[in-house]
């Protein structure tokens, strides 16, 4: 069983710093992610896994004043923060999600979560062969294999947290969900400025709660007003 969901958050991004505490419509991303995140019935538990370093101390000060529990640990080094933070709540399976993903389906992390519970794995992950948006990305790691797995991480590994298992598919097991459609080139997540515009103007043309809206409303909304912004241009 997977209960528990850990989102790895930092504020020292390259591109677009700060970005998981912008505002958008009143939200931070990271309130936008949190908000759907907590409306899968399958996340009893929810986690923002932050560095130590000074830098991520707004992150810690977002957590407090909303009640979220809040795990720091390594800068660098993600897959021990992770490890440590799954470890810390007792956790013997987690569901890994990216601060940069606010417009995150919380059907998919059901979804996800019931493709690791089928058979014994050691991470379940539509990303494999990636057909999903980039934002739509959802991993559920194994701790015990991440512990196994842990060791043999160069620096590289241990950034990206399952880069170690894609590289040697020969020591885990590792369960694939793929969509019938091919979205890959899509980008639903927030990298950039041009993300967070196109995040803004998503969000802005919603008109309901944004929890309610799935991956296909969103494409739809998406596909809708970039075709909007192009009729701007000419």
């Amino acid at each position: 069983m997977v209960d528990l969901a850990i989102i790895q958050a930092r504020m020292s991004s390259a591109r677009l710093p700060g970005k998981v505490l912008s505002t958008v419509a009143g939200r931070t991303l990271l309130d936008h992610l949190v908000e759907r995140v907590r409306r899968c019935d399958v996340v009893d538990h929810l986690v923002v896994a932050t560095s130590d370093h000074p830098s991520d101390d707004p992150i810690a000060g977002w957590c407090r004043d909303r009640g979220v529990d809040l795990f720091r640990g390594s800068l660098d080094d993600v897959a021990g923060r992770m490890l440590a933070a799954a470890k810390a709540h007792g956790a013997n399976a987690f569901v890994r999600l990216c601060a940069d993903s606010p417009l995150l389906d919380p059907a998919l992390v059901a979804t996800m979560a019931a493709l690791f519970g089928e058979v014994p794995c050691d991470l379940a992950s539509n990303t494999v062969v990636r057909s999903f948006p980039k934002g739509m990305s959802v991993e559920v790691l194994s701790v015990p294999a991440l512990e196994r797995a842990y060791p043999a991480m160069d620096d590289g590994d241990r950034e990206h947290v399952t880069r170690h298992f894609y590289r040697h598919p020969d020591r885990f097991t590792i369960r694939s969900c793929r969509w019938d459609r091919d979205e890959a080139s899509r980008q639903l997540s927030v990298d950039s400025p041009e993300d967070l515009e196109r995040f803004t103007r998503i969000v802005g043309g919603m008109d309901r709660p944004h929890w309610s809206y799935g991956l296909e409303d969103i494409i739809a909304l998406d596909d809708s007003l970039s075709e909007g912004k192009q009729h701007e241009r000419e």
